[in-house]
């Protein structure tokens, strides 16, 4: 079976990946955000931790918001999210309210991808490797962000993604 990885965008169109992880012994959600271009150069790039008890589907949707509200501030627009949590993918694809804990947060993904006139679709773990390492780095280190640079602990995922 053929490994899925990560695709460039069209060109003039921003990809947004962005990833969550839990720490459930710390108490800790890591949040990871890789935004590129259509060279496949990376533009921007976060990983974050917060304390908190989040589910997995709360903590997957605050990473896709927090991935908009970084293309947004970086001017890096228009763009497509990207996230490998298939279920919250689908809950802001439906557009119906939930009444669920994880309904505010889809409403605002929602509210601000029309605006915007942004997507949000499904990617394999496989082509979502360096989003997912960010969000875990943010278990052992402090918060990073990077204009226009990243990380050595996903250089070499950055660099094989830009090869295809």
């Amino acid at each position: 079976m053929k490994e899925i990885r990560w695709k460039r965008p069209r060109e003039g169109l921003f990809k947004v990946n962005t990833d969550a992880t839990i720490c459930i012994e710390r108490n800790i959600v890591g949040l990871g955000i890789v935004i590129r271009n259509h060279e496949g150069e990376v533009m921007g790039c976060s990983s974050q931790s917060t304390v908190s008890n989040y589910t997995p589907q709360i903590a997957e949707a605050c990473a896709i918001f927090r991935g908009l509200l970084f293309a947004k501030d970086a001017g890096l627009l228009p763009a497509v999210i990207e996230s490998d949590a298939k279920t919250v993918v689908d809950l802001i694809n439906v557009e119906a309210p939930s009444r669920a804990d994880i309904g505010i947060v889809i409403s605002d993904i929602v509210y601000f991808c029309k605006l915007y006139d942004i997507r949000v679709v499904f990617a394999s773990r496989s082509a979502n490797v360096v989003a997912h390492t960010l969000a875990k780095v943010s278990h052992v280190a402090e918060d990073l962000f990077f204009l226009e640079d990243y990380p050595s602990s996903v250089e070499n995922f950055v660099l094989a993604d830009k090869l295809l």
